[in-house]
């Protein structure tokens, strides 16, 4: 599934790249009241009130997940759209198996219109206006022309090789601005932060529990890395540079 998870994040930043956006969080208004966990946001547009789940991630574990784990988890869901809708927030839920992409292009369309509607008739000093509204026509106007050019599953994976250069290019950047530090496992900082790994989608590494795998994803989480890595006999998992570097190895 991460190829389609890259395809999606892409042309969300094409579509939405004028605004602010912020990855993998977990707002504080987000909380589940009963276990009081946060839940988490794959990408959270402030300015507009846009946020995004990509749901079928976990779709390659091994193990078959328990009627009470679906259950939960369907919980947690309902639970997050409604904490976003009290929020004024317009949750978009993106389904990596389906074949189809029009659901989500129809909801970013109304997310859009609801965030011009809102904008526009804002009598608030702190809403940028003269900003806002040019970007959010700009962005309706690119959801019409991308949503053309994507319209099942294989033409979100298309965009995968696009969203690796956009992580490759900002990995770059970083590390030409920054100097390297004696960091263990590879990974570069600045300022208190880890801006880049050499573990990046492609890389072959080993595991100490999980074994043999290959990194699909990088990319930036708070003043950490997160890297997803498939596993050949564990499926695909998430992990922080942190706190995994001392248990991988490049192979």
């Amino acid at each position: 599934m991460w190829q389609y998870a890259m395809g999606w994040r892409e042309i969300f930043t094409r579509i939405l790249g004028d605004f602010t956006v912020e990855e993998n969080v977990t707002p504080a208004w987000l909380r589940n009241p009963n276990t009081k966990r946060l839940l988490k946001l794959d990408l959270f547009y402030p300015d507009v009130g846009v946020a995004v789940r990509l749901q079928g991630l976990q779709g390659q574990r091994k193990v078959r997940k328990s009627d009470q784990e679906e259950l939960e988890e369907v919980q947690r869901d309902e639970l997050r759209e409604e904490l976003c809708r009290q929020h004024g927030v317009r949750l978009i839920n993106v389904d990596l198996a389906a074949e189809e992409t029009r659901v989500v292009f129809n909801e970013l369309s109304r997310a859009l219109a609801t965030a011009s509607r809102v904008v526009a008739q804002s009598d608030s000093r702190s809403v940028d206006k003269g900003r806002l509204m040019p970007n959010l026509a700009q962005a309706r106007q690119t959801l019409e022309r991308v949503r053309m050019q994507v319209r099942r599953s294989e033409d979100v994976a298309q965009y995968a090789d696009a969203w690796r250069d956009r992580e490759m290019a900002a990995i770059a950047t970083a590390q030409a601005e920054a100097k390297p530090a004696n960091a263990p496992g590879g990974s570069l900082f600045k300022s208190g932060r880890i801006i880049a790994t050499v573990y990046k989608p492609g890389a072959e590494v080993k595991h100490d529990r999980f074994g043999r795998g290959t990194v699909v994803a990088a990319q930036p989480d708070g003043n950490d890395m997160a890297i997803t890595i498939s596993f050949v006999t564990a499926g695909e998992r998430r992990f922080l540079v942190s706190l995994v570097q001392d248990k991988l190895t490049l192979v």
